[in-house]
């Protein structure tokens, strides 16, 4: 198989994080996860490099100016990327790295990367997508504004992805072996 830059994006509560990370351990040999940048605060139970690396908005933006991003969002004020280096070293090792990343990420990553970025949207039977926000503790009227962003600025995105999966509650097995087949046929 060759080495691909696998992006997994869709609507919060989709279950990106969960199809990635069961991705990684099941094919440890082929599938390696990248840490993201962040300049928001650690939260309790966070360890600096897992998920994130924590740095300054100064340093942030360093690296921005130095084009060491492969993409950046800014969410609540805070900024947010993958650095290209681990994603190109993955690649180099003969592996596939796995970015949980949203659909301008997504964009990014297939102008850096053209045709070896291969892009997978995840979604959800809208009922599920309630529920799963509601186990998360929003309310329902958080829960339907959620909703509302999915439908209208995130599901209609699927159209120029490589992959389109919906990931029903309880099937997160197969749509791994899903991804798994199709980015071994490539």
């Amino acid at each position: 198989m060759q080495p691909h830059v696998i992006v997994i994006s869709g609507p919060g509560g989709v279950g990106k994080n969960t199809v990635a990370d069961d991705l990684i351990q099941t094919y440890p040999r082929e599938f390696v996860s990248v840490t993201k940048l962040t300049t928001r605060a650690i939260r309790p139970g966070e360890t600096e490099g897992n998920e994130f690396n924590f740095l300054s908005p100064k340093e942030f933006k360093h690296r921005l100016a130095a084009h060491e991003l492969l993409e950046f969002n800014i969410f609540n004020n805070n900024y947010y990327g993958v650095p290209k280096s681990p994603v190109d070293l993955a690649l180099t090792q003969g592996k596939s790295p796995i970015l949980v990343i949203d659909v301008n990420g997504a964009r990014a990553t297939r102008r850096h990367y053209g045709t070896q970025a291969y892009l997978v949207f995840l979604t959800a039977p809208i009922d599920d997508l309630r529920r799963r926000y509601i186990a998360r503790g929003q309310s329902e009227q958080e829960a339907a504004k959620r909703i509302q962003i999915a439908r209208h600025a995130e599901l209609p995105e699927q159209r120029w992805y490589d992959l389109v999966l919906e990931n029903p509650n309880g099937h997160v097995g197969e749509v791994i072996q899903t991804i798994a087949k199709k980015i071994h046929s490539l």
